[in-house]
């Protein structure tokens, strides 16, 4: 059975992770006593007087905690870099943007990851850092492999298997050749046999047991291509043992994921019990990717199992593992470097200047003392207009990119509040079906289906929306594009009122679709969705027993218009004037009425940004009408900023 694509797209993530830990082996630059390392360097920072050798101390701390704590890692580095900067230590300056690169990679930002990694291996060349460049080169393979650059990515993993192969230490050969072995695909046969058996003998000889751990992991997916699975779970079983005692927890996120992948077929639940191994070490041990990925992966299995009460258990942890990857997108967004960066290079301009200066006024010697000052003065007043616009320019973009994050940081917290509120509801029918059950010796045959079919539907139907806002959020998260398609209104009514069909018979309320079948709406679909199936809880929620709710639509040239209308208590002037503003002290009688209030001003922004307007009209003990519009036309694919 050839290795499905989950283990496919998987793989290298942990591959990437796990070249950057074992490099380390053969450089010397890694111990497996990091926590009394760290202790030791901690007590040893306050006695260090020379600058350099703390610099040092401090990279030396960055390159440990990435292995344990990524943020560490990057704060150390950082402190390091600003130091090095300051004395103008090159190698420390490397060295700390080495550990930014792997920092950045291990957060999957491949673009800083690149950079800094770049800027790093500048550095190590001009102080011929043979091992460190060769390090590198490899790392800003794997980079661009993550990118989908495979031509470039072989180049670069081709001039670091030429430099190991040079070096006098050749530890580091083993674990480019491991990647030679994944990434490579046109390899015959004989060449994977000859690479395989280089590799592990240049790990046994350095006594890398991680590294040999890897080589068996590799050795399992070949195994598996070839559709022995049997051989592969041997292969595995025997390196799985070691990684426990070890505590190689990246390796045994893959090997656990390629054990459920080699016994998917012979033994089902065996193979579930590897995944859910896989999701729990890569949980405890913050690794959000590998998280998210194997989540999404029992989320399959259980879904095509129609299993979906065990489903949406990981469609929770998928969209947690998404809030958090988020976070860490925003902490990456714009970083201090970047602006040292852009000071330096003014530094360097106010340099270049003063040496100008300096030149023509050695050169005006020669000239008479009056054109000498006139000349000087000109000069002066360039400068200083040029670095005023400068600065102007730079001001200007600053601002500009916090005002476009800002609102990227508020749209995405819109998204989070959207998943709340549309899940809520069908997880309350469910509860409350489920208290029926409890009772169910007193429910006849006939009365049991009927909960059970209940429940089936109301599980169908938060597994159908949660699939839709999930695939609308991926789509939004680098930014908001609003993407509208042609829609039959009614229908789109129909099915925003699904979800409440047991609130509403709970409360014997009927709602009656005036809208005509051949009304189209031109809007997108999870947008204009999340508006109707708010107003529609609301006027379930808010209308008396024994009543209706009436959904109406007009159109004209420019808009259509929507109106849905409840029978209930109807609200009073002061608070209807502030429903839409979110600046307005609010009070809210319940949660019920604080819940659609926050719900409300997320469907006014919406609608804003569909080019549309919401108002609302109501009357004390007779009811409230809700009403939106929006073009009948608008330019698709228009951004929003």
């Amino acid at each position: 059975m050839p290795i499905e694509p989950f283990v496919r797209l998987f793989i290298p993530n942990l591959l990437k992770r796990f070249c950057l830990i074992v490099i380390l082996l053969g450089s010397g630059l890694f111990s497996f006593c990091q926590s009394s390392e760290i202790n030791r360097i901690k007590e040893q920072l306050p006695l260090i007087e020379d600058s350099t050798r703390y610099a040092d101390a401090i990279n030396r701390l960055s390159t440990i905690y990435y292995i344990t704590n990524l943020d560490s890692c990057y704060y150390l580095a950082s402190d390091a870099y600003r130091l090095s900067l300051k004395l103008k230590y090159k190698k420390g300056m490397a060295d700390a943007m080495n550990n930014l690169g792997i920092y950045y990679s291990l957060r999957t930002n491949t673009y800083l990851a690149t950079k800094y990694y770049n800027q790093s291996l500048q550095i190590y060349k001009q102080l011929n850092d043979q091992e460190n460049i060769a390090q590198l080169t490899l790392n800003i393979g794997l980079e661009f492999y993550s990118r989908g650059k495979t031509d470039v990515a072989e180049e670069y993993m081709c001039q670091a298997f030429d430099m190991g192969s040079r070096l006098k230490n050749d530890s580091i050969q083993s674990i480019i050749i491991a990647n030679l072995l994944y990434y490579s695909k046109g390899l015959s046969k004989d060449s994977i046999k000859t690479l395989m058996s280089q590799g592990k003998a240049i790990a046994t000889k350095y006594n890398d047991k991680r590294v040999l751990v890897e080589y068996a992991m590799i050795r399992s997916m070949y195994l598996l291509n070839e559709g022995r699975n049997d051989s592969a779970v041997d292969v595995l079983k025997s390196v799985e043992k070691e990684s426990i005692e070890e505590r190689y927890n990246f390796e045994l996120v893959g090997i656990y994921t390629l054990l459920g992948q080699a016994l998917a077929g012979k033994n089902p639940e065996k193979s579930v019990d590897y995944y859910k191994s896989a999701l729990t070490i890569a949980r405890d041990n913050d690794f959000i990717d590998l998280y998210l990925t194997s989540a999404e992966t029992l989320y399959k299995i259980y879904t095509q199992n129609e299993d979906y009460h065990a489903a949406g258990t990981y469609a929770e942890i998928i969209a947690s593992a998404l809030k958090e990857y988020r976070r860490m997108v925003e902490q990456s967004s714009v970083t201090y470097f970047e602006y040292a960066d852009t000071k330096q290079q003014l530094e360097a301009q106010k340099k270049e200047s003063r040496y100008r200066g300096v030149a023509n006024i050695l050169l005006s010697i020669f000239i008479a003392a009056v054109i000498v000052l006139l000349a000087i003065l000109y000069r002066s007043y360039q400068t200083n207009k040029r670095f005023t616009v400068a600065l102007k320019s730079l001001n200007n973009r600053i601002y500009r990119k916090n005002r476009q994050l800002e609102e990227n940081n508020r749209f995405k917290d819109r998204l989070i509040s959207l998943l709340a509120h549309d899940f809520r509801q069908p997880f309350v029918s469910l509860t409350s079906l489920i208290t029926v059950l409890r009772d169910h010796e007193a429910l006849t045959k006939q009365e049991m289906e009927k909960v059970l079919e209940s429940i089936e539907n109301s599980s169908r139907s938060s597994v159908e929306i949660f699939e839709n806002i999930l695939s609308w959020i991926k789509k939004q998260l680098s930014g908001f594009v609003y993407d509208p398609v042609e829609l039959n209104l009614k229908d789109m009514i129909d099915e925003a009122t699904t979800p409440f069909d047991m609130l509403m018979k709970e409360k014997n309320v009927v709602l009656i679709n005036n809208i005509n079948h051949n009304t189209v709406a031109f809007a997108d679909k999870e947008m204009l969705q999340f508006i109707n199936r708010n107003l529609i809880h609301n006027a379930i929620k808010f209308s008396k027993p024994d009543s209706e709710i009436h959904v109406n639509a007009t159109r004209n040239e420019k808009e259509l218009i929507v109106s849905i209308r409840d029978f209930g208590a109807g609200m009073t002037k002061e608070k209807l004037d502030s429903l839409f503003n979110f600046f307005t002290t609010k009070t809210y009688s319940n949660n019920t009425e604080k819940g659609a209030g926050v719900a409300l001003i997320i469907c006014k922004d919406f609608l804003d940004k569909m080019q549309g307007s919401m108002w609302a009209q109501s009357e004390l003990g007779k009811g409230s009408t809700f009403y939106f519009s929006f073009p009948v036309k608008v330019n698709k694919h228009a951004v929003v900023q």
